[in-house]
């Protein structure tokens, strides 16, 4: 391979972000028309600040300018160059190889490998990613759709390794044209994302045509009844599925117990805290209530809401009855047992379905290793977990259904936020890092189900973690409320409707209200708290604590609201 050929390789070939050399201030200029690819070559022109010899061809380094056509943003220019540099750690034959970007503005980057060894990074990244590819291919095929409404629709599939292809439905007349601009437009728009495989249902075998169907009625609307978007996914299903509706009705006729899960995108935060306050004080009234930890990465609730005070749980959980429920129909009584004491519950009682036994001889990891949240392959049959949550309606009869979920993007946590739920109480924190997990909610449960005229999920959002002094407390509250309005106003909320009396949906007006979605519960950093080793030592503090009545009549509130 010549010094041009490597050099256009090494200008593709860019992946880690390194700074500039410390040694040496480099700035490169290419005559107008200088390209790369199979177009003629000239070198480059070098002007080298601090050092005669470095980033020049005519010094042994060879070097390229990308082409002026490049489309990606920032009208980004390349130059690369490979330095013959054996002093660097996991120098290959003596080669160092260093890029550097250029923007409109003369700002960029350099990136330098040692053979594969990523020596630092600084700067802007300039190459043109997954998600830049897949914005930029939905945008030519929506301008491919207006041009040409001969094609009747289209699916882009998005397959395992982010690579894209296509499915048009069409006169046959036209396929052969229609298949040809698509390629085209997308080996453009979408670069080495684009797989170069596309489908026309035009001429195909009646089986194809089966599988073409499916995958439009798999597929995501792109805001167009002609286009559509279908992911393939390995994990994480849930996240990325339709949001069902809740087993049963928790309001209205015949309602059953609410289901109420408990959800942070941090961990850390109290969460399951909460929880155990909510259940003592609505087992001090006299209810009965059950808890189910969902959190399976890192159970917790099952320990502290304990049988008895030397922390006994039930030998088995949900971990078990997910494996076990398709094989047999056990009796629930295996996997629960009752916190009944009257120092914790009072006259009521809390029955708790652990994620399991964590005793090695229970092999809890392993039994974690099976399990598989996707969804049914038949859409009538009801999962483990709608089955568990149905034997736990029945057989325990209780008030309220408490459900810990997984901190996190977990596969469970996102079962859980796709509308097994009545309500989602949301814990959040002042850190950047929460907020923009909680968007990711938000866009979940919120907008997602506004742009599709649905109603949101119901949920409540907690400002975890406030510190105890006055000062600053009242500083953080008034911070965190200023920014749960602008984000749920974005990523939740559904613009105000012309018709005053309407109601179907949480609107912006709604925020008004002392009770919204956004208007936070405010609970506060209480080091008893975060320090103790039976729920009997701390029950007290949770049942009469202000914060969490405040929660619990939140909680409360809702649905008494909704049956009135």
């Amino acid at each position: 391979m010549g010094w041009r050929g490597l050099s256009g390789w090494l200008c593709r070939r860019m992946r880690t972000q390194v700074p500039r050399d410390s040694r040496a201030q480099r700035q490169c200029r290419a005559r107008p028309g200088w390209s790369t690819g199979a177009q003629a070559w000239t070198r480059p022109e070098c002007a080298i600040a601090g050092s005669a010899s470095a980033g020049c061809p005519a010094r042994g380094q060879d070097g390229s300018i990308c082409s002026p056509n490049d489309t990606r943003p920032l009208d980004l220019r390349c130059w690369s160059w490979l330095a013959r540099n054996a002093s660097l750690p996991g120098a290959r034959r003596g080669c160092t190889r260093r890029c550097r970007c250029l923007d409109s503005r003369g700002a960029g980057r350099v990136r330098v490998y040692c053979g594969t060894h990523a020596y630092r990074w600084s700067g802007v990244m300039t190459s043109k990613h997954m998600d830049e590819a897949r914005v930029q291919a939905i945008k030519a095929l929506r301008e491919i759709l207006d041009a040409d409404t001969s094609i009747e629709r289209a699916v882009l599939i998005d397959d395992l390794f982010g690579r894209m292809r296509v499915v048009l439905w069409g006169p046959q007349d036209r396929a052969a044209d229609q298949k040809r601009l698509v390629s085209e437009r997308l080996q453009e728009a979408a670069g080495p994302f684009w797989a170069k495989d596309i489908w026309h249902a035009a001429g195909a075998s009646e089986a194809d045509r089966l599988v073409y169907e499916r995958a439009w009625q798999e597929a995501t609307p792109l805001g167009d009844d002609r286009l559509r978007r279908a992911d393939r996914v390995r994990s994480r299903t849930a996240w990325l599925g339709p949001i069902g509706d809740p087993p049963w009705q928790a309001v209205g006729d015949n309602p059953g117990p609410p289901i109420v899960v408990f959800y942070s995108f941090k961990g850390g935060v109290g969460r399951t805290t909460a929880l155990a306050a909510f259940a003592v004080q609505r087992a001090r009234a006299g209810e009965r209530v059950a808890v189910l930890d969902l959190d399976l990465d890192a159970p917790g609730v099952g320990t502290l809401l304990a049988a008895d005070e030397q922390g006994t749980t039930a030998p088995w959980g949900v971990v078990d009855y997910l494996l076990e429920r398709p094989v047999s129909d056990f009796e629930l009584r295996d996997y629960y047992h009752a916190c009944r004491r009257s120092a914790v519950t009072g006259d009521g009682e809390i029955l708790v379905v652990p994620a399991g036994s964590l005793d090695p001889r229970r092999e809890y990891l392993e039994k974690l290793a099976r399990l598989d949240f996707d969804p049914p392959p038949n859409q009538q049959e009801t999962g483990p977990l709608s089955s568990l949550l149905g034997k736990v309606k029945e057989e325990l009869n209780p008030q309220w259904v408490l459900v810990d979920a997984r901190a996190g993007l977990s596969e469970s946590a996102g079962v859980l936020l796709s509308g097994v739920a009545h309500l989602h109480v949301l814990f959040g924190t002042s850190s950047e890092q929460s907020w923009l997990g909680l968007r990711l909610i938000l866009e979940r449960i919120g907008a997602t189900r506004v742009r599709a005229d649905l109603p949101q999920l119901e949920c409540v959002l907690v400002q975890a973690m406030v510190p105890d002094d006055v000062e600053t407390a009242r500083a953080a509250k008034e911070g965190f409320a200023e920014r749960a309005l602008g984000e749920f106003r974005d990523h939740y909320y559904a613009p105000d409707p012309d018709n005053p009396d309407e109601d179907r949906l949480w609107y912006v007006r709604d925020s008004e209200a002392s009770d919204a979605p956004h208007a936070p519960v405010a609970i506060s950093y209480q080091r008893r708290l975060a320090h103790y080793t039976r729920i009997d030592d701390v029950a007290e503090d949770l049942a009469i604590s202000s914060n969490y009545r405040e929660l619990s009549d939140r909680i409360a509130q809702r649905f008494a609201r909704s049956e009135e």
